[in-house]
């Protein structure tokens, strides 16, 4: 339990460290203010009265909000609020054999300073391996007054739960629509399960664009998951 502990440990450094000079402007998305409902949950992507992001859950699963951290502070300071709470008991809210996980959320991007909506879909049980898996997913965001999608991506994915909260790391690779150009690179996260199927995500990526001079950032995202 001491190893997988660090294991979880190291994520949230990681995560941190990798968003240490991400920016923090909100910007606003095409997606926010839209409910999206998963069988029986609904989530809303908003913003508070800082004007951060946050996303807003409610339905048969139950009701929460999760802001999403825009510093490396505030992400230490959630990943380390989950892991201090974990419960091993609960490790079997996660699916060990194979499991769907929808994700609907919301991030900023260093390289433009801008902020996306998430929204993506996971499976873990690549192979018949239960830890591995693949998932894909869009944002959407605002460049320069114009709105749409910003990218999509998809990624290989490594996750080791100890409970209530799982750790998780990866490949990104996808295409940035606002420069014309793919990227690749590394993904790290923890995930919070409240139940068997809902669930706290965050998430930080940086990501090479090989074609552009100079085109490279880090992202950091958080939002909500739906296990299914």
């Amino acid at each position: 339990m001491k190893m997988k502990l660090m294991i979880i440990g190291l994520a949230v450094a990681a995560l941190a460290g990798m968003t240490a000079i991400a920016q923090t402007q909100s910007m606003p998305i095409p997606i926010q203010g839209n409910v999206f409902t998963f069988q029986g949950q609904s989530f809303l992507i908003t913003t508070n009265v800082s004007g951060g992001l946050m996303v807003y859950t409610f339905g048969v699963q139950g009701t929460n909000t999760f802001v999403v951290p825009a510093t490396p502070e505030q992400a230490m300071q959630v990943g380390t609020a989950w892991i201090e709470k974990n419960n091993p008991a609960n490790i079997g809210y996660y699916n060990t054999n194979s499991e769907w996980v929808a994700r609907i959320g919301a991030g900023y991007l260093q390289n433009s300073g801008q902020a996306v909506a998430l929204l993506g879909v996971d499976y873990y049980g690549l192979f018949n391996w239960p830890s591995f898996g693949v998932g894909g997913g869009i944002l959407e965001g605002n460049n320069g007054g114009a709105q749409g999608t910003a990218g999509a991506y998809g990624e290989l994915l490594y996750r080791k739960p100890i409970g209530d909260v799982a750790g998780e790391g990866g490949l990104v690779a996808g295409y940035d629509n606002w420069n014309r150009e793919p990227f690749v690179g590394p993904a790290v996260g923890l995930e919070y399960r409240e139940n068997a199927h809902l669930g706290q995500w965050l998430k930080a990526d940086y990501a090479f664009e090989p074609g552009a001079k100079n085109s490279r950032g880090l992202g950091i995202y958080g939002g909500f998951t739906y296990a299914f």
